[in-house]
């Protein structure tokens, strides 16, 4: 059973099939941005890149999967501390600036392994 939309109870390729089906849009936005080809066009490096998408933070498909309200930069990681430590000097209670990682999660629909199982069915014919 999946958990969460991580996968945590899945584990595996599983739950990693289940992220790339529900995310389609982000990730194929992500290949086709941070690549330069298509999911169709990875072959045999489809679950590595996959799996590299998922720590690079300038990644669509990293932020959905984080519950992030987008992508983000480590320059812009920068220009937001720095805005905070030059707020907090120079004015009192100033707000931080807003995180994308402090974006509400949205509710995510639990799978059963049925419901798993049948999502990724279709796909087991090229395997």
């Amino acid at each position: 059973m999946v958990d969460d939309e991580r996968g945590s109870a899945a584990g595996g390729i599983v739950a990693l099939a289940v992220l790339c089906r529900t995310h389609r849009g982000p990730l194929t936005a992500d290949f086709r941005h941070l690549y330069g080809t298509s999911l169709a066009d990875s072959g045999d490096e489809f679950w590595v890149l996959v799996r590299e998408l998922l720590n690079t933070l300038e990644s669509r498909f990293h932020a959905v999967v984080a519950g992030w309200s987008g992508p983000v930069s480590g320059a812009q990681i920068v220009l937001m501390d720095s805005y905070d430590r030059f707020m907090q000097v120079h004015f009192k209670n100033a707000p931080a600036y807003p995180r994308p990682w402090n974006a509400p999660r949205r509710a995510t629909k639990k799978l059963t392994d049925a419901e798993a199982m049948a999502i990724l069915r279709p796909h087991k014919k090229g395997v």
